[in-house]
């Protein structure tokens, strides 16, 4: 068993808006992230919650000369009644950022996390989203509910890369969203 460090990486096509963001930002203590893990022993996948509120104790795990000694915000068992494999998750504060607007849909790093018996398969887009207007006689922010039909990979993909539309008086629109998982060559 190995601490992996992922990136989560995001591209989304916005139209009249900027700075795509969980409600109140990635550090807000309520925002919750539904992330689809593999289980590395008995590769069963499973999807778990997690919240930078809920800090379960200091796990003390011994790996390879390393020790886990911080909190992490998912402690359980494999579901799998035949497998003992502990899963550990944790997010990392202050990696974090805002999804820009840009013309092209290109894949930006959100956020990172520390995967200890699981491996990430997929984030699962959910929740209350915040932006930000690009007109300047609107509010300065919105709101909207990001769910998973927004976060499927289409084959419109291509289509929205070449017609955004830059016009900044258009009704803010998420067009398209996703997300993925990178494991980082430089772990921990």
């Amino acid at each position: 068993m190995k601490m992996e460090e992922y990136r989560l990486l995001m591209k989304a096509a916005l139209q009249g808006c900027t700075n795509l963001q969980p409600s109140g930002g990635f550090n807000n203590p309520k925002n919750a992230y539904c992330i689809e893990l593999k289980c590395k022993n008995c590769k069963q996948n499973q999807v778990i919650e997690v919240k930078l509120g809920v800090i379960i104790a200091a796990p003390s795990i011994s790996k390879e000369n390393r020790s886990w000694k911080s909190p992490a915000h998912f402690d359980q068992k494999c579901p799998n009644i035949h497998c003992e494999q502990q899963i550990l998750v944790k997010m990392i504060p202050g990696f974090d950022s805002a999804y820009p607007r840009n013309s092209k849909l290109e894949y930006k790093e959100i956020m990172k996390f520390i995967f200890d018996g699981a491996e990430p398969q997929r984030f699962i887009f959910g929740g209350v989203w915040e932006y930000e207007y690009l007109n300047p006689l609107r509010d300065c922010k919105g709101y909207t509910l990001l769910g998973a039909d927004e976060g499927k990979n289409t084959n419109e993909e291509d289509e929205l890369s070449s017609s955004l539309i830059e016009d900044w008086r258009m009704e803010p629109r998420i067009l398209y969203a996703d997300a993925t998982f990178l494991k980082c060559s430089n772990p921990l």
